[in-house]
């Protein structure tokens, strides 16, 4: 192999949890958990998904597979943990638990109205078919907003926990959930409402209680994601200016399986054409940017007209989070606006399951609405244009 198999880090949140948006830069060695790891436990076997035969697999992929597909008997010795240089506070709730989702009603957030969902809702809400991986901190699975539409698997499980080693139940941030909120939050009257009220979340869990994980259970998490079934992988994290291998080749094989890989385009700020991010770097990843209210670029996010797909909105952010934070916070940072994207193509393979991943993206592409196009290669994210000529394909 030309790079070593090593677990460099990668897997840290962009925790936008309010007005942190500063990317975390430095680590330490030391392990997420204090205590003693639990042993690592096999996720169930399932029944396989239906798919095309793979094509033949390059050495490379066969050797990461070998490791991180189907070797769950073994887990990485370092996993990471940020070191304590930034503190995400959040200015709207402070530190109270008041429920901020009575301000506004379902729908009518700016996030939902400046990209015309109601347009693309009056057209489908999103099919239960189609299921979107979050590959992140967990997600609260028995919030009343959520709990209608997560993935449950043959065994009853909601997605697997790479840190716990066990099936999905809780998010130890509410960074998932909030993310999670921002897919596929359920149309019932209160609270928020997702970009596809209708689709499934599969949750998948390599983000520890500190807010960062290993590489090595991210690469887990993407090829459970690929093998149980997901069409699109949500992924707000990263930051890494390292390529590694195995992931590459984690995402590689999730795009040969027709899965869309959308990903968070950095709070760093930088022009990702000259400072790439990973996993937003990677070749075919989709790296989405955060606009704010006014269709302005947010001053964290990252850009570039080649490297950054789209902008969608991802500046104080209403969405889900757990109990103990309330149930409904906002957010601020790209790690919000890369699920609205993932929910997006979610509709659209909705209603045309079988739409080639070439055409789907060039309406995505021309069908955004004409700002932040020197930050970016399509503009921002329009909902209802996307799905309105979706349905007409």
């Amino acid at each position: 192999m030309k790079k070593a198999l090593g677990t460099a880090v990668l897997a840290f949140l962009f925790l936008a949890m309010g007005c942190g948006t500063k990317e975390v830069s430095s680590f330490s060695q030391t392990q997420i958990d204090s205590g003693s790891e639990p042993p690592l436990v096999t996720p169930p076997v399932i029944p396989p998904i239906t798919r095309a035969p793979e094509t033949a697999l390059d050495p490379d992929q066969l050797s990461c597979q070998a490791q991180y597909r189907f070797n769950n008997t073994k887990k990485s010795a370092s996993l990471l943990r940020s070191a304590p240089d930034d503190i995400f506070e959040d200015p709207i709730f402070s530190n109270d638990n008041e429920n901020r989702s009575m301000l506004v009603a379902e729908g009518e957030h700016y996030s939902r109205k400046i990209v015309n969902a109601a347009q693309a809702w009056a057209i489908t809400e999103g099919s239960p078919d189609v299921t979107v991986a979050l590959v992140d901190s967990g997600v609260e699975v028995s919030h009343p907003d959520l709990q209608g539409n997560i993935y449950t698997d043959a065994n009853g499980d909601h997605g697997w926990d790479f840190v716990l080693n066990k099936p999905v139940t809780s998010d130890g941030t509410g960074h998932g959930t909030h993310c999670a909120g921002n897919i596929a939050a359920v149309r019932n009257g209160f609270g928020v409402i997702g970009v596809a009220p209708k689709v499934k979340v599969m949750p998948v869990r390599f983000i520890g209680p500190t807010g960062s994980g290993s590489t090595s259970n991210a690469i887990r998490a993407i090829y459970y994601a690929v093998d149980h079934g997901a069409k699109v992988i949500s992924n707000s994290w990263g930051g890494s200016s390292s390529v590694n291998l195995c992931l590459q080749k984690a995402i590689e094989f999730a795009l040969s399986r027709g899965i869309y890989f959308v990903a968070s385009g950095s709070n760093s700020g930088k022009n990702l054409d000259n400072s790439p991010s990973y996993p937003a770097s990677y070749p075919d990843v989709i790296a989405v940017g955060n606009s704010n209210s006014s269709d302005q670029k947010a001053s964290s996010s990252g850009y570039g007209v080649k490297s950054v797909f789209m902008f969608a909105p991802g500046t104080n952010i209403l969405s889900t989070t757990t109990a103990s934070r309330g149930y409904y916070r906002e957010a601020t940072g790209t790690s919000m606006s890369a699920p609205q994207v993932a929910g997006a193509i979610a509709l659209a393979l909705s209603i045309k399951p079988n739409i080639t991943r070439e055409v789907l993206l060039k309406e995505l592409c021309e069908s955004s609405a004409q700002v932040l196009k020197s930050y970016s290669k399509c503009g921002r994210l329009d909902l209802g244009e996307f799905i309105k000529r979706i349905s007409q394909l």
